[in-house]
């Protein structure tokens, strides 16, 4: 980014405020605008320097592209030799915006070593309603089970491992906020609760307490609870009828299995 400088004169007892444009000569994901000033005292002389840092990214104009490719070379799979290299095409539109393009190459050394790059790119900041929080935070869940039983634990293992600790709390924290008056879950937190959004809870919050210290045993099992109290003299539950995104709109029978099926492997 070109760098602009200003001088200005601030009275002793007001603030002026100066705006300084900055144009970006590229896009990236993560940058930072970096601004330092140097002031001096008229009357005694004394010198005093302040700065400021301001994170952000920087967005290209259009509509972003992304293609994958991948493959094996060099091994053999099923007693056929792959090839010694491979090559990629992209066609580049003409209407690319400069500067926007980049390429990136990963070579995995095992199979293994590309499942650790899938778990990486799990993890996210949840956000949302109790679904759309579990849809970021329910696979972080899974990728940290994976990661406990990797057999090389190495710093790279044990980063990744609290990264998603770190994003798993405050998702956790969220996530029962939604929890109802009789111990089930909606999507808000509004009565009455969802039986099959609780039972979708329930998975998560069982496989989250092998993981994270931080999970209430006692909420696990006041959501077993719940789903218990919903039977019916018929075989089946109660069912709130309400469902968004078409979750929990699949017939009545197939939300009894998925009630049944959660309470089983919760234990």
């Amino acid at each position: 980014m070109p760098q602009n400088f200003a001088a200005l004169t601030v009275r002793s007892g007001k603030t002026e405020t100066i705006n300084l444009e900055v144009s970006a000569e590229y896009f990236t994901y993560s940058t930072y605008l970096f601004i330092t000033g140097n002031a001096q005292d008229d009357k005694t002389g004394d010198e005093y320097t302040d700065s400021y840092i301001s994170y952000t990214s920087v967005v290209s104009r259009g509509f972003p592209k992304k293609n994958n490719g991948g493959g094996f070379i060099g091994t053999t799979i099923n007693q056929f030799e792959t090839p010694s290299e491979v090559a990629f095409s992209e066609q580049l539109p003409s209407t690319m915006e400069p500067n926007s393009y980049s390429f990136t190459c990963k070579i995995m050394s095992s199979n293994l070593a590309s499942l650790l790059e899938a778990v990486e790119s799990l993890i996210g900041t949840p956000s949302g309603c109790f679904e759309q929080t579990s849809a970021t935070s329910y696979p972080m869940v899974m990728g940290l089970q994976f990661l406990e039983n990797y057999p090389v634990q190495d710093d790279s293992t044990q980063q990744m491992k609290f990264e998603i600790l770190s994003k798993l709390k405050p998702a956790y924290e969220k996530l029962t906020s939604y929890k109802t008056s009789d111990n089930g879950y909606e999507w808000f937190g509004a009565d009455p609760a969802h039986e099959s959004l609780t039972a979708y809870g329930l998975l998560q919050f069982t496989d989250m307490l092998e993981v994270g210290d931080f999970v209430d045993a006692q909420m696990v099992e006041e959501t077993k609870e719940y789903l218990m109290s919903r039977r019916n003299s018929n075989g089946g539950f109660d069912l709130n009828e309400k469902s968004l995104d078409t979750f929990g709109g699949a017939p009545e029978e197939v939300n009894y299995a998925y009630i049944v099926w959660a309470l089983v492997l919760s234990g």
